[in-house]
């Protein structure tokens, strides 16, 4: 019989992964898409320029009419969760250079992935997209900034899969509360239908060893490590850039085109690291959809 604390653990991981995601991917389809289709909403020239500039930073064919400072807040792999580069849309014209280096891109390469839907992002994208596209609700951003919050101290916990009842009921109180309030912003009915689901998580028995377990675990901690990969790429990236261009600076005459071309191709190899964690969708795409494998106490009894 699995202990307390690791029950609690995976109670915690299925809260976030069974109630979570969906109810995050509900209020995207129904506050902010409302009656358009995600692809449809990804492929809108005002959303696409918002969305692209999470990754890229130079300034873009578009930003003539809107300028947008971009933040590389995701890495490129997350961008083409949600975008395919597609070579033969882009505008030559729209692509700038100065000296040799690129100034300004062109992003009408990038085209929405064909029929994707909401539920194929994680919460950290889900995320970045309410800030950005959404209508900026009261209360939406702090319930976000809880969830990640509270997603990245169960991370911590997972080479342990271990948490105490003190913890868990803090954890989980959170959590619940950040759900409904999400869920409120998109009705009273689906705000009850949601309370009766986390009350119903909370009683069920978890089997901590289940396929099931496991694979909601490794979504959990994936999406972690894909925001964390994307920071670390971002401090990197800057601070690479800011000793070349002191470099270049304190001593022009002797920084010259090859090393130029050097630094532009360490900065390419930084914005390009490969992580295994790029790599693990093995579960995923072998198990597919998984089943609810929990009994509710009754049933564990009985067993």
């Amino acid at each position: 019989m699995p202990s307390t604390e690791r029950t609690n653990y995976f109670k915690l991981v299925a809260l976030i992964i069974d109630i979570v995601c969906p109810v995050i991917c509900t209020y995207i389809r129904k506050n902010i898409l409302d009656s358009c289709s995600f692809e449809s909403f990804l492929n809108l020239l005002k959303e696409k320029h918002k969305l692209i500039h999470l990754f890229e930073t130079l300034k873009c064919c578009e930003c003539v009419s809107e300028m947008i400072k971009g933040e590389k807040l995701i890495s490129k792999k997350q961008l083409l969760v949600m975008y395919k580069s597609d070579e033969i849309k882009r505008v030559r014209n729209h692509q700038k250079f100065v000296n040799g280096k690129v100034v300004q891109i062109c992003i009408c390469q990038y085209v929405a992935i064909e029929n994707i839907d909401v539920k194929m992002i994680d919460i950290t994208l889900a995320n970045y997209i309410i800030q950005k596209c959404g209508k900026r609700e009261l209360g939406i951003d702090n319930w976000m900034k809880q969830i990640q919050e509270a997603r990245n101290e169960i991370f911590h916990t997972s080479d342990i899969q271990e948490i105490t009842d003190d913890r868990f009921n803090r954890e989980w109180e959170t959590l619940k509360g950040s759900i409904l309030g999400i869920a409120s912003l998109i009705n009273s009915e689906f705000e009850k239908e949601t309370e009766e689901k986390i009350c119903q998580t909370k009683k069920v028995t978890i089997i901590p060893d289940s396929m099931s377990c496991m694979l909601k675990n490794e979504i959990m901690c994936r999406d972690y490590w894909k925001q964390k990969c994307a920071e670390f790429e971002r401090v990197q990236t800057e601070e690479f850039e800011k000793k070349a261009k002191a470099l270049h600076m304190q001593f022009p005459e002797i920084f010259s085109e090859s090393m130029d071309r050097d630094c532009q191709k360490t900065a390419k190899e930084i914005r390009n690291i490969k992580t295994i964690v790029h790599n693990i969708d093995i579960l995923i795409k072998v198990f597919g959809k998984d089943k609810d494998m929990t009994l509710n106490d009754t049933e564990a009894v009985k067993g």
